[in-house]
């Protein structure tokens, strides 16, 4: 258990489990990168989740995001090839770059209707995942969002969206509908 006034900022290389406790606010860039932790709690102070905190946390199966948390940063998540489960905080406004890039056997996800901004190759190479809504709240796609999603079979890009990046849903191979909603 791990505690700080402002920030978590603590490598972990070897525990299997992670607890961030009441009182951190910002789980710091590459905290827990490269770790062994297969569960993590994150109170619900936190309102960030930095660069690389998660990445590559390999045996990191599910992820429950509290609605205290408004940015995840680029790359948080990607590389955790066992993860399937995730919950999004309700407050969330954007996902960061590479965020889940990698996530071989994510299945679905739920966005949160406070959704703004979906990064480059956010959701990229998660090749199982078959089941997301964009909400109406989101403006802006990156570049390869979803590319390389093959489960993905339609999606819904609704009219909020003022920028859809280059090759958003390149080589999603089951991709059938594609349908630009009013």
């Amino acid at each position: 258990e791990m505690k700080s006034n402002q920030q978590l900022h603590y490598y972990v290389t070897c525990a299997t489990q992670a607890h961030v406790t009441d009182g951190v606010t910002n789980v710091a860039d590459e905290t827990f990168n490269g770790s062994t932790i297969n569960s993590v709690s994150i109170a619900k102070s936190v309102k960030t989740i930095g660069h690389h905190a998660f990445n590559g946390c390999w045996n990191l199966t599910n992820v429950s995001i509290p609605d205290s948390v408004k940015t995840i940063g680029d790359y948080a998540f990607s590389n955790c090839e066992k993860l399937q489960d995730i919950y999004l905080s309700g407050t969330l406004t954007t996902i960061g770059d590479y965020c889940f890039y990698h996530c071989i056997q994510l299945q679905s996800i739920k966005l949160p209707s406070t959704l703004t901004s979906i990064g480059n190759n956010a959701f990229g190479g998660c090749y199982e995942l078959s089941d997301i809504v964009i909400p109406s709240s989101v403006k802006s796609i990156g570049d390869y969002a979803f590319y390389y999603c093959n489960k993905l079979t339609d999606i819904v890009i609704p009219n909020s969206v003022t920028s859809l990046g280059s090759g958003a849903f390149d080589d999603c191979y089951e991709l059938t509908s594609v349908t630009l909603s009013d």
